[in-house]
């Protein structure tokens, strides 16, 4: 779900290399709530999970339809949009996109806070009659150690300093086995097969996990080969579901019922493997924010006349971003609330609705047909996910349930 962490490139990139990369930008913090979706939703998940897989790779593809028969006009998502429906196609394509990033940005701010006030509770800071306690103070504090981060533009660094942050995921999943496995709690059967009001949270859960489009037409151009790209499709989807499977399934036979929001908060804090994966957990929001805001910076600056494009009104505005995003962090409840907004609302719209939409507006010249019935159903399946996808998460929120 980073569509910064992958530049544009001169179609120099090999098949492996943009596989690579597609694995990498799909591959986000998403992940640590898997266990817990598959928990509020019981074995039957695994179903739900196979199914919007199936579904984010099949509008992934008919992106691609899209772009393969555009491919000197459609350099970017926004550039998608306006090739399907004009100058307001573009602007829709990227305000759906700079949400779903900033929304994204706002979940590392409350990922790390989280995981802080988990490792040091009860911790109070005053400042005067101000108190900041716990969560707040967290937020802050990280807000205050991913800043010097904003004042670099340099892309290609920051995709340097993302792809540690990929590797990060990776040494949380070996943590979590090397818990389940040593730690006491073993792989213990204390599932349940459903649980049918857990099902609209936890599919929206999974979708945050497979919704990267955005960066799918930056991909594609970067390719050296583009007749590989569907290759690259499949290979990535289905790496990445592998990896999706081993965290949501060895979660949830580790901690059963117990499962928290996010899997780290299970580790216990004494255990060494539970520590690299808690501190890990802290690295790699820091490493992610600056590839999440960046675009939607640029964005803003692109709106600015040519005078008020500068260095400093550069960094003005990614602090500005930065403020808002922390007020937000600091008074939104829950990290796994938040992330189900993500892929009930961002997702769905950019992931699922808005390639569906394209397609049939650039390619779809068939009539009533199999294909046509195949889109109307993805469509169908998008909105009735995202309207009780959110109505369950405003739900929960309003009665105080995380």
């Amino acid at each position: 779900m980073e569509m910064a962490s992958v530049t544009a490139g001169d179609g120099q990139s090999t098949c492996m290399q943009s596989c690579y990369n597609m694995i990498a930008a799909f591959l986000g913090v998403g992940i640590l709530t898997l266990p817990y979706a598959l928990s509020i939703a019981g074995w039957l998940g695994l179903l739900l999970f196979i199914a919007v897989a199936m579904v984010c790779c099949r509008t992934a593809l008919l992106l691609e339809r899209c772009m393969r028969g555009n491919e000197s006009d459609a350099q970017s998502y926004g550039d998608m949009g306006y090739k399907a429906f004009g100058r307001s196609g573009r602007i829709v394509a990227s305000l759906i996109g700079s949400i779903e990033l900033y929304l994204s940005s706002i979940s590392l701010l409350l990922l790390v806070s989280e995981n802080l006030n988990y490792l040091f509770p009860h911790t109070v800071f005053y400042l005067g009659h101000l108190k900041l306690g716990e969560k707040k103070l967290f937020t802050v504090c990280t807000a205050l150690v991913m800043l010097p981060t904003l004042f670099s533009t340099n892309v290609t660094k920051l995709s340097f300093i993302s792809g540690l942050g990929t590797l990060g995921i990776f040494v949380i999943i070996l943590a979590m086995l090397w818990v389940g496995g040593t730690s006491g709690y073993g792989f213990q059967d204390r599932a349940k097969v459903v649980s049918w009001k857990g099902i609209s949270i936890s599919t929206s859960l999974f979708l945050t996990c497979f919704g990267g489009h955005s960066v799918l037409p930056t991909l594609y151009n970067s390719m050296k080969n583009k007749q590989q790209f569907t290759k690259v499709l499949l290979l990535s989807f289905s790496c990445n579901s592998i990896v999706y499977l081993i965290v949501a399934v060895g979660g949830y036979l580790i901690f059963g019922g117990e499962t928290c929001p996010q899997i780290t908060l299970n580790f216990p804090k004494r255990e060494l493997g539970s520590k690299i994966a808690l501190y890990t957990s802290l690295v790699i929001p820091l490493s992610r924010y600056p590839l999440l805001i960046s675009p939607v910076a640029d964005a803003i600056e692109d709106g600015l006349p040519k005078q008020y494009k500068k260095q400093l009104i550069r960094i003005v505005i990614r602090f500005i971003l930065l403020i808002i995003t922390t007020l937000i962090a600091c008074f939104f409840p829950y990290f796994e609330s938040l992330m189900a907004i993500v892929g009930s609302f961002s997702v769905v719209l950019t992931s699922l609705l808005f390639p569906c939409c394209c397609y049939l507006k650039l390619r779809g010249g068939e009539k009533f047909n199999v294909k046509f019935i195949e889109i109307l159903g993805i469509i169908v399946f998008g909105i009735m996910t995202g309207v009780t996808g959110l109505y369950f998460v405003v739900f929960d929120l309003v009665h105080g349930a995380g």
